[in-house]
């Protein structure tokens, strides 16, 4: 069984919404925390969230990082998540420019299940074939969100009859928790820069314009092999 995982990263200056997927197989799970855990523990920060603007901006738990610590630890995240046990990263990028944002986020969403459904049938065997969803709770549309989930499971058993399923409509998880929904986010984040023209001095007013440029060069390579972009 695979699980999708989904997170949001939004820039209300530039007016974009990006949605991140990382996608599993239910065997590497254990393995990934276990891995993941041992990398934040040798980082220092196995006790916070990982949240990529936290990092990054030095907010929150990261306040008092230096930004090369900072930098190091974005880059450290990137390698692992690379080379970890995750299938694929999907990632969707629109406007909320003028536009309601729930009704992007809901776009965007039945998007990339679809992505991830495609991916999973062109790459597991004749008994994998299901999907479970998890995406990060949110109270202010969760009634919109069930509501799509819903059309999208009938849409996947009427589009693959037997030889797919997504399982139930979907769960709530909260970040805090969970190591694979902070990927997610972390993954929403880091795309969300890929997709800009590089370098553009104006985004970066409180960080060092050539290390972030540099950094998100890093990870683009990083993720060149695992990265589905939507457009």
């Amino acid at each position: 069984m695979y699980l999708l995982y989904i997170d949001e990263s939004v820039d209300n200056k530039n007016k974009v919404e990006g949605l991140g997927g990382v996608l599993i197989t239910d065997r590497k799970c254990r393995k990934f925390y276990s891995d993941f855990k041992k990398l934040l523990t040798k980082l220092g920060i196995e006790k916070f969230e990982i949240h990529a603007d936290h990092i990054w901006n030095h907010r929150g738990d990261y306040k008092n990082f230096s930004m090369n610590d900072r930098a190091n630890i974005s880059l450290e995240i990137a390698r692992f998540l690379s080379d970890s046990g995750i299938a694929r990263f999907i990632y969707m990028q629109n406007s909320i420019n003028g536009k309601n944002k729930n009704e992007v986020y809901i776009a965007s969403l039945e998007k990339i299940i679809d992505k991830a459904v495609k991916y999973v049938k062109q790459n597991s065997g004749k008994s994998n074939k299901q999907i479970m969803l998890i995406y990060d709770k949110r109270d202010d549309i969760k009634g919109d969100i069930l509501e799509e989930l819903l059309k999208q499971h009938q849409r996947i058993i009427d589009k693959h009859k037997s030889s797919f399923f997504f399982l139930d409509c979907g769960y709530e998880g909260i970040s805090q928790y969970s190591r694979l929904l902070q990927s997610a986010d972390f993954i929403a984040y880091w795309c969300r820069l890929l997709q800009v023209s590089w370098p553009n001095p104006s985004l970066f007013r409180d960080a060092d314009n050539v290390k972030k440029t540099k950094l998100v060069k890093k990870i683009e390579k990083l993720w060149k092999n695992k990265l589905l972009l939507i457009k």
